[in-house]
């Protein structure tokens, strides 16, 4: 038996449902220049720490990963776009964080050089 309330349900749901579909759809990602930029951002800093040489993988795949982010812009496909800027972002802090470890380990083994130096030399000129 068809019930004629049930017939107005299944008809309100369907509406429902149709609305919904149709807001998820018209949702339209913004373009993600604020994460282009800070990607951009990261690599220029990381380049300046040196990561060229010392975190050059890092720093390739942060670069790569920025083309493909404005490739996605130019596309359109914004959501594409901001999580390939985020990637790169990150891989960018990746390089340059390990760039200025370099940078210190290199200083450190350069103060112990000096020490040993150091104490060489107080070694030779201690009185006997």
């Amino acid at each position: 038996m068809n019930h004629p309330m049930s017939a107005r349900w299944r008809v309100a749901g369907a509406s429902v449902l149709a609305a919904l579909l149709v807001a998820a759809c018209a949702t339209v990602e913004p373009m993600p220049a604020t994460e282009i930029a800070a990607a951009k951002a990261a690599i220029t800093q990381a380049e300046s720490a040196g990561a060229q040489r010392a975190a050059p993988v890092e720093l390739l795949a942060a670069r790569e990963k920025l083309d493909k982010a404005d490739a996605a812009v130019r596309e359109e496909r914004f959501g594409d776009a901001r999580r390939l800027a985020e990637a790169a972002e990150a891989d960018a802090l990746l390089a340059d964080r390990r760039a200025r470890a370099a940078k210190a380990q290199s200083a450190a083994d350069e103060l112990v050089r000096s020490n040993e130096l150091l104490r060489i030399e107080a070694g030779r000129n201690a009185p006997r």
